[in-house]
């Protein structure tokens, strides 16, 4: 189980029931073999859209997608994600990534036929 919390002038959380599963990805740099400080991570959280019916303004998934359209030129665009990885009432780990960006992804429909999302942090 997952919990995502994204902050910033506008801060949310994800639900757990709304997440689906977390990836991570790891880019270091092919050309050498030294150690470098250059390292790109990448978070992918697929998840459900579950909404209210009549359509909180509140609503996680909701201001998931407001976020992704907010232009890289503005500072909004960059807040701070933290992602917890639970299993049994216990905190296991903890991801922290400051100054992430967001891309959204439509994942059509889901398994259980609820409207899928793939999110994308940068």
């Amino acid at each position: 189980m997952f919990k995502m919390t994204v902050a910033g002038t506008d801060t949310f959380e994800v639900s757990s029931a709304s997440i689906i599963s977390v990836g991570f990805k790891t880019d270091i740099p092919m050309d050498s073999d030294a150690r470098t400080a250059d390292v790109g991570t990448t978070i992918t959280v697929r998840g459900r859209i579950l909404t209210e019916l009549d359509g909180d303004p509140f609503d996680s998934t909701r201001k998931m997608a407001l976020w992704s359209t907010v232009p890289s030129s503005n500072m909004e665009c960059y807040r701070c994600v933290t992602v917890q990885n639970i299993r049994g009432g216990v905190v296991e780990r903890t991801y922290v990534m400051p100054n992430s960006s967001n891309g959204i992804e439509n994942g059509g429909n889901g398994e259980d036929g609820d409207s899928a999302m793939r999110k994308i942090i940068i």
